[in-house]
């Protein structure tokens, strides 16, 4: 009992409304995306906001959902941490971790690498 408070303690200090850590099925994905565009256009007010908090969401998700399948992951490997916190200023942060193979990963990073030297407009466009 101790750890679970702990846990809320921790929860509510990195002001996270939502985590998840699991296999990522289609269900699932959709279900939590659904509750936490509720909590946020409701907290907030602002559809627009629930709308592209919800969107990141489930675009991170589902990458993460067919990468495994692409990879043939079984359940355990397929699991992911998806954490989703409120930020001052009615700001998100969406995070998710997930097993990625080393040279994937490294292509990966080589493509943010490339991106984040580009500017608002030209993330845009591309």
């Amino acid at each position: 009992m101790g750890d679970l408070q702990q846990l809320r303690s921790l929860f509510e200090q990195q002001r996270i409304i939502i985590c998840f850590n699991g296999p990522t099925h289609q269900a699932l994905i959709g279900e939590i995306g659904k509750a936490l565009k509720e909590h946020i256009a409701t907290t907030e007010g602002e559809q627009a906001t629930a709308m592209d908090v919800f969107s990141v969401y489930i675009e991170i998700s589902q990458n993460i959902r067919n990468y495994a399948a692409c990879r043939g992951y079984d359940d355990e490997a397929a699991s992911a941490t998806v954490v989703i916190a409120a930020l001052p200023s009615s700001h998100y942060s969406v995070s998710a971790v997930n097993l990625v193979e080393s040279a994937d990963g490294q292509t990966l990073l080589q493509r943010i690498q490339e991106l984040s030297h580009l500017d608002h407009q030209s993330l845009k466009s591309l």
